[in-house]
């Protein structure tokens, strides 16, 4: 199976957001219909807004700086990981992994579909070989947790409270 960043993950990533920005606008709308537009409500909302869209484009430029360029083959029958950037190509046998850390948000860990904030989503995978890591992030995969169980192999599952990259 071969991974790698395409504009159906980067929706997926962004949905969240999405959805933040028009239940947003619809509160402010409807608040404003029903209370009468006052411009302190209006500023709150705005810089909550600012605050969560700047989180989402950090973490999305930062995810998308990473997996940029690179793909990510799978190979059940020879159990093995390809990865393949610009200028290399790097063979991985599942017996050389050392463990494989998964970054994410509290509700991803606990399995919810509902998120409270649009950057819940976001989350990454390191995996620390004898010699180097490599770092996998959504949008090269969309379900990490899925994936690596799949595979059978040992995954460590880290709560962070905002998933950028070390």
């Amino acid at each position: 199976m071969k991974y790698r960043i395409n504009f159906r993950n980067h929706l997926s990533a962004l949905s969240g957001t999405i959805i933040f920005t028009i239940l947003l606008f619809l509160a402010v709308w409807l608040i404003g219909i029903n209370e009468g537009y006052d411009i302190d409500l209006f500023f709150f909302f705005a810089i909550f807004y600012l605050v969560n869209i700047s989180l989402v484009c950090f973490l999305h430029f930062q995810y998308n700086k990473v997996n940029k360029h690179t793909s990510i083959i799978i190979e059940h029958e020879e159990r093995q990981f390809i990865y393949v950037t610009k200028t290399s190509k790097k063979s991985i046998y599942f017996h050389e992994i050392q463990k494989i850390e998964i970054h994410m948000m509290p509700s991803v860990y606990r399995g919810s579909n509902f998120q409270f904030l649009p950057f819940e989503q976001y989350h990454y995978a390191v995996i620390y070989t004898t010699n180097e890591k490599i770092i996998i992030t959504c949008l090269a995969m969309k379900n990490l947790m899925k994936v690596f169980s799949a595979l059978n192999l040992k995954i460590n599952r880290i709560k962070r409270i905002f998933p950028n990259i070390r």
